[in-house]
């Protein structure tokens, strides 16, 4: 079953529940008319869920078109400060966009962490003895390709949906000038939407 069939799936058995009355006129029984807080939660965050599936291909193709992407790999058992090295040869300081957010992978090919830099790949760098940058075997930087500071903090909230990093629990911080993440703005539309069209009781 596609994300989009699902996601129709979905709304309709919670929307059912309100249907109750008008389906025991014609003698059909339904074991539960009200829908509690617990379930309609539970459903909201099943169709946020389908809604970010069916969004991410154009989230993903927007990304790569407004930024440049560089990907940095290591052979197993590269040293931090040999890693160090590489990325400032590939990079260096002077090369290296000021406004920038990375991606590190392990071995295995899960997300360790996303983060953003506004002073370019030192921030990077900088994190030799972290346990992300020790496990690191690929970094990928995304770099705007106009001026970043206003949308980098959205930048890094859209990486993080995507990628979902296992060992970065750290959510990204939001700022005041910063662009909303169009994942958060799906999740708190729908929300408001599911809040008001089905009032838990």
């Amino acid at each position: 079953m596609s994300a989009k069939a699902e996601y129709r799936r979905v709304l309709s058995r919670l929307a059912q529940k309100e249907l109750v009355p008008f389906l025991r006129i014609i003698g059909e029984t339904i074991s539960k008319r009200t829908i509690s807080k617990r379930y309609r939660d539970k459903q909201l965050a099943e169709i946020q869920k389908l809604a970010q599936q069916i969004k991410m291909k154009r989230v993903r193709r927007n990304v790569s078109k407004r930024n440049e992407i560089r990907t940095v790999s290591f052979r197993i058992g590269t040293r931090p400060a040999s890693k160090t090295e590489i990325l400032l040869k590939r990079f260096g300081r002077r090369r290296s966009p000021q406004h920038l957010v990375y991606v590190m992978w392990d071995k295995n090919g899960d997300c360790l962490k996303v983060g953003r830099s506004y002073r370019g790949i030192g921030r990077v760098t900088g994190q030799k003895d972290t346990y992300y940058f020790r496990a690191a075997r690929r970094i990928r930087i995304y770099s705007p390709k106009r001026k970043g500071k206003r949308y980098l903090p959205m930048l890094e909230c859209i990486l993080t949906h995507i990628y979902e990093p296992k060992k970065n629990t750290i959510k990204p911080s939001k700022r005041k000038y910063s662009r909303e993440c169009p994942f958060h703005r799906i999740n708190n539309l729908l929300e408001r939407e599911i809040q008001k069209r089905f009032p838990a009781k």
